[in-house]
């Protein structure tokens, strides 16, 4: 019965020290993910392939559409 209860103890210790860890790593992505530039400055810097794109102008049409 003593076993049982020490076994639990540390799956719950070793549960609680797996979420700390992934919890902590998931803060830490995040804090670096938004130092990026293209992040920092908005998804525009990414999707944008063209400034000649009738999808991309802000009018919705360029010189370029036909």
């Amino acid at each position: 019965m003593v076993d049982s209860q020490r076994t639990t103890d540390r799956l719950t210790h070793a549960r609680a020290a797996v979420f700390a860890i992934f919890g902590l790593n998931g803060f830490l992505l995040a804090l670096w993910v938004v130092h990026i530039p293209a992040i920092r400055n908005g998804w525009a810097s990414i999707t944008r392939h063209s400034d000649r794109c009738c999808c991309c102008s802000p009018s919705g049409r360029s010189a370029g559409c036909t």
